[in-house]
């Protein structure tokens, strides 16, 4: 059953991802836009918590400079300490934004892309059915309808009131139909299927057979 709800918006953290200068530059500037905003008076874990762990970061990355294993190491621990207040404070945006956009923004986060429905799946457009060069054979192409879940059923006949009979059901625009009758002329239609089932059929379009 489909829910009428809208879909929560979700935190991006990819800053996680981040190489270490631009991860600490990017958390500064979230904690920056979270000091002070009206949206999140009681942020998890405290601001000045994360930013003494910035701090503690931004030191260790200078220490580590000289590529000594040791401080290295100890950079390493401080940017997984960092990390993790990040991914805390991302959830306590997300729980806290009332799922509305703008505050979410305003936190210094991005959001996630999230899908939207494709609703109605469209009818095929620009139907073409011509000549391969081969005997017995007609090549049909379509542009590809967005949102396509169980691909697109074809059918034919020999007259462009039908009746219409299932050709093939086919994940591609593009079909060579062979085992086709010499100098016959052949009627074409498709339809996709997407989220809510099979749209409408597409008008039908001909060609004859060589």
């Amino acid at each position: 059953m489909k829910s009428n709800e809208p879909r929560q918006l979700r935190v991006l953290i990819a800053l996680l991802r981040f190489p270490v200068m631009i991860f600490l530059q990017t958390a500064r500037d979230i904690v920056a836009a979270m000091t002070g905003n009206v949206h999140y008076t009681t942020p998890f874990p405290a601001l000045v918590d994360i930013g003494t762990a910035l701090d503690d970061l931004q030191a260790k990355i200078e220490a580590a400079a000289g590529r000594d294993k040791t401080a290295v190491a100890a950079r390493n621990n401080a940017w997984t300490t960092a990390k993790s207040l990040m991914r805390q404070l991302a959830e306590y945006v997300r729980s806290h934004c009332q799922n509305d956009l703008e505050i979410l923004l305003s936190s210094g986060f991005q959001a996630t892309k999230t899908p939207t429905p494709v609703g109605p799946i469209g009818v095929p457009q620009n139907l073409h059915l011509s000549r391969t060069g081969m005997t017995g054979e007609l090549l049909f192409h379509f542009e590809a309808v967005y949102g396509v879940r169980a691909g697109y059923l074809v059918q034919i006949a020999d007259d462009s009131d039908g009746p219409f009979t299932d050709y093939v059901t086919t994940s591609s625009s593009r079909i060579t139909m062979k085992g086709l009758t010499a100098m016959k002329t052949y009627w074409a239609r498709v339809r996709a299927t997407g989220a809510d089932g099979a749209g409408p059929w597409s008008e039908p379009t001909c060609s004859i057979v060589l």
